[in-house]
């Protein structure tokens, strides 16, 4: 994910529920930002970043397709 900041500035990321997880319609999927968990302060310099969005599947019991969505939230720290 790309961004762009126009002073270094500390923020954390965290899902708009709160929520530790996505659920899925089977399992669930944690999400971390540049190899951290969210809720953790992430420290940004001046100019452009990239950061690594991941995500981490659990409790997944059939092949195939599954789907779940949220939105992901950068707030000053």
């Amino acid at each position: 994910m790309g961004v762009q900041c126009t002073t270094q500035m500390a923020v954390t990321f965290n899902i708009i529920s709160n929520d530790k997880y996505i659920y899925l319609d089977d399992g669930k999927s944690e999400i971390s930002v540049n190899d951290v968990p969210l809720n953790t302060k992430v420290d940004l310099p001046e100019g452009d970043s990239s950061l690594h969005v991941k995500d981490y599947l659990t409790g997944v019991t059939k092949e195939g397709y599954h789907t779940g969505s949220s939105v992901l939230v950068m707030m000053p720290y």
